[in-house]
């Protein structure tokens, strides 16, 4: 119905990560004039995955959706441009990467949107955290400067995870992770190029800056195969000499350690002062905001109990945009947790330019509580906490101390 396409297309916008925008290179036009006096923008597309056949919108396996009417990167911006009074001219040019097109489609172009996408499945590992055809966005820069003409590089990437960015993130003047996008990929995409809809989502994850940046083992991960599997020894499905027979032989167990304990993710950079290509929580926007007037209150003040801890948010920009409040809980300094900070709430609030919400979060005695194995339970930890409160994990804007005893 039309009613779940707009669902569709709001969500997927909505769900939009604004890693980077120099220079407020996005939104393509000035929200707060008047869309009609600015000249036409020549936009161009490149990628394999800008239009179909090579468009990813989704996972594969128990992840794979077949979209009933899937909308490219492509196809929306050339609908666009074809709409009544849109900034966007009316020849969008594209090429799948072709070295022979690309200096002719980049050629005379405002803005290139370059897409990157992978795709994933259960039963295959990705062999790489480099995303397609990456190698554009250096290609086009160059090109770029040899033209010696103003123009705008938006680097748009689909992906089931964190990838890697650092060989070209600094050629691009913004990057949009979509994540996987959904059928209205292409028209959610115009809706943040164009600032209908101000990106408000944040990292779910640390985007590090080389492969396996924490180490991890083969004794971690896949861990040590059974010391007895030869290759008389098979198992999985063995096809048998008598088909009826056919059957699943396990293997004996694979043996993988945990050896991190808690160190994964962010807690893991912050305990070893790396600092990642994009930080966990991490998530920009076309308004700016503010925080202030932490507190925190409630039982849990000299005491056993849990506590509320409230910071005032507000919007600082010209537009109305949304933000993600986090609260990150760290450990009195005799703990074992005591090297890194862990995320204990998150909070969105809606805000027009200059106004302000409260938000809140409730502190229970979980939150501050660690797991005794020798006694196979939750028990609160004694000592002084640190509550801080921001927009990721690397951008705290304030904190306060928290004593329990």
């Amino acid at each position: 119905s039309k009613e779940h396409v707009a669902m569709a297309r709001s969500f997927a916008a909505s769900a939009c990560i604004l890693l980077k925008n120099m220079n407020n290179a996005l939104p393509l036009v000035d929200l707060n004039l008047d869309p009609s006096i600015f000249p036409k923008l020549y936009v161009s597309v490149v990628g394999i995955a800008g239009d179909a056949p090579g468009a990813i919108y989704g996972g594969g396996g128990s992840g794979a959706v077949v979209p009933k009417s899937a909308v490219s990167v492509l196809e929306a911006l050339r609908a666009e441009s074809s709409s009544s009074g849109s900034v966007i001219a009316r020849e969008v040019k594209y090429t799948n990467g072709s070295t022979i097109d690309l200096d002719n489609v980049v050629a005379g172009s405002d803005v290139v949107v370059i897409v990157l996408a992978q795709t994933s499945s259960e039963g295959k590992d990705r062999l790489t955290l480099d995303l397609p055809q990456s190698d554009l966005v250096s290609e086009v820069s160059k090109i770029i400067k040899n033209s010696q003409k103003q123009c705008r590089i938006v680097v748009v990437t689909i992906s089931p995870g964190p990838y890697l960015t650092n060989k070209w993130s600094s050629h691009a003047d913004a990057i949009i992770d979509m994540g996987f996008p959904g059928e209205q990929e292409g028209n959610a995409l115009v809706d943040i190029l164009l600032g209908r809809i101000n990106p408000a989502g944040k990292l779910p994850h640390t985007m590090p800056n080389v492969w396996n940046e924490v180490n991890m083992t083969e004794r971690q991960y896949p861990g040590i195969p059974p010391s007895n599997l030869t290759k008389e020894r098979h198992c999985g499905f063995v096809p048998p000499s008598n088909p009826p027979n056919a059957k699943f032989v396990p293997c004996l167990p694979t043996e993988a350690y945990y050896d991190e304990k808690m160190l994964i993710g962010y807690r893991w950079y912050e305990h070893y002062g790396v600092v990642p290509s994009f930080a966990f929580g991490h998530g920009l926007s076309y308004t700016t905001f503010s925080f202030s007037g932490m507190s925190i209150v409630g039982a849990g003040e000299g005491g056993e109990g849990g506590c509320n801890v409230t910071v005032m948010v507000t919007n600082t920009g010209n537009v109305e945009g949304s933000e993600v409040a986090q609260l990150y809980v760290t450990y009195p300094e005799d703990s074992d947790e005591s090297t890194y900070k862990q995320l204990r709430g998150f909070a969105g609030v809606q805000l027009a330019p200059g106004a302000s919400s409260s938000v809140t979060f409730v502190v229970t005695k979980r939150w501050i509580s660690a797991w005794m194995e020798e006694k196979e339970e939750w028990e609160v930890v004694r000592g002084m906490f640190t509550m801080s409160v921001g927009s990721a994990s690397d951008d705290i804007r304030q904190e306060k101390m928290f004593l329990v005893n």
